[in-house]
C-alpha cells in the first residue's frame, strides 16, 4: 500500500496504490462493486465527480497485482 502527492508544473498529482488478490474489472474508468446491499458503490463516483468540479481527473490501472488509482488536478499552484 502506499500513496505520493506530486506537483507536476502547475498540475497536482495524487495517487494510491494498493495490492490486489483479484485484479479488478475496469470499465470506462470504473469499477463495478462487488459489495451487497444498498449504498455501495458509490466511492470512486464520487472522487470522480469531485475531480471534475475542479478540471482533474482520474485514472484506474491494475498492473499485476497492484491496483492503483492517480488523481491530477490542474492548476493548482500558482507562482
Amino acid at each position: 500500500m502506499g500513496i505520493s502527492i506530486k506537483c507536476l508544473g502547475p498540475n497536482l498529482l495524487i495517487s494510491v496504490q494498493n495490492p490486489v488478490n483479484n485484479a479488478p474489472n475496469i470499465v470506462r474508468q470504473s469499477i463495478a462493486t462487488t459489495k451487497e446491499g444498498p449504498g455501495h458503490g458509490y466511492g470512486l463516483l464520487n472522487v470522480k465527480e469531485c475531480l471534475a468540479g475542479y478540471g482533474g481527473t482520474l485514472k484506474l490501472v491494475c498492473r499485476g497485482d497492484i491496483f492503483e488509482a492517480s488523481a491530477v488536478i490542474p492548476n493548482v499552484i500558482y507562482r
